[in-house]
């Protein structure tokens, strides 16, 4: 059942960027399927595969503990004020914003020193490769691995 409502809800979300589309006749079907290919291929290695998992799990611990850091320099800084959760506005002003803050300083140096380039880029050219995009920016990380910065929105006009 679980299976039927994962499928459901992935043609749900084509057919409404489907919907969406300015311009469906461009619409690459080809690419859409490759693109999905992928995502499943991935989704399978990370969950089955034990030694992706355990390579994605270390990855994730690691990530909790860099924001283990940004919560003690929110206790630093704000004191009790971290620990109040009767609102929602104390929880985002003392907990959520100084996370972003801490989150960007670190892609910010990460990008500087060109690691983030080189991570992305690993993960952008087999993607690349498969896809047959070579100069389109398809991905918003490809944009990254270019050394545009915008982890949270891209834009880019097309001429």
């Amino acid at each position: 059942m679980e299976i039927l409502r994962a499928l459901a809800s992935l043609v749900l979300l084509l057919g409404i960027l489907f919907l969406a589309s300015t311009n469906r006749r461009a619409i690459s079907w080809s690419l859409v399927v490759k693109g999905l290919l992928i995502q499943f291929g991935l989704a399978y290695l990370i969950l089955e595969v034990d030694a992706i998992s355990g390579v994605f799990d270390s990855i994730g611990k690691g990530f909790v503990a860099l924001l283990g850091f940004a919560r003690e320099g929110s206790l630093f800084l704000f004191g009790d004020l971290v620990g109040r959760v009767d609102s929602f506005g104390y929880i985002f002003a003392f907990q959520v914003l100084p996370t972003i803050v801490f989150f960007s300083a670190i892609t910010s140096l990460l990008f500087h020193f060109g690691i983030l380039q080189k991570v992305v880029w690993v993960f952008a050219a087999p993607h690349h490769r498969f896809l047959q995009r070579h100069h389109q920016p398809t991905l918003p990380l490809w944009h990254l691995a270019k050394g545009r910065v915008g982890l949270c929105l891209v834009h880019e006009a097309h001429a």
